[in-house]
């Protein structure tokens, strides 16, 4: 008789992280940047890792369905969204303290899905 609890699956990514390959899950990616061809990738614990890929490649593997794209080089996962400034330099705050910037051409959609809700 099999009495271990039942695991809960959630969604993982093969990283590598200070040259280590670890399993990550997707819901602990706080937020994402563009670096030209690669992104770089921010962790709840504070790690930072670099993927050989492009922002928008990125977030296909990633499924995009966790993650709001809110300027042409960034991509939040909206778990850690704290707020944002709908300024004339708009921005979004993290649940860490970190601001990233709000594009004009994204900041529509991104006001838009919050009206949905």
């Amino acid at each position: 008789m099999n009495t271990m609890p039942p695991q809960i699956n959630y969604p993982e990514i093969l990283l590598t992280v200070a040259g280590e390959q670890i399993f990550v899950q997707i819901e602990e990616i706080m937020y994402l940047e563009a670096k030209g061809s690669y992104t770089d990738i921010y962790l709840a614990d504070g790690q930072k890792c670099r993927i050989s890929k492009k922002l928008k490649l990125a977030l296909k593997i990633l499924n995009a369905d966790y993650f709001v794209r809110i300027h042409h080089s960034y991509a939040l996962n909206l778990k850690y969204l704290a707020g944002f400034c709908n300024g004339d330099s708009a921005s979004v705050k993290l649940k860490d303290g970190s601001q990233l910037p709000l594009s004009r051409s994204r900041k529509t959609d991104f006001l838009s899905f919050f009206k949905r809700l």
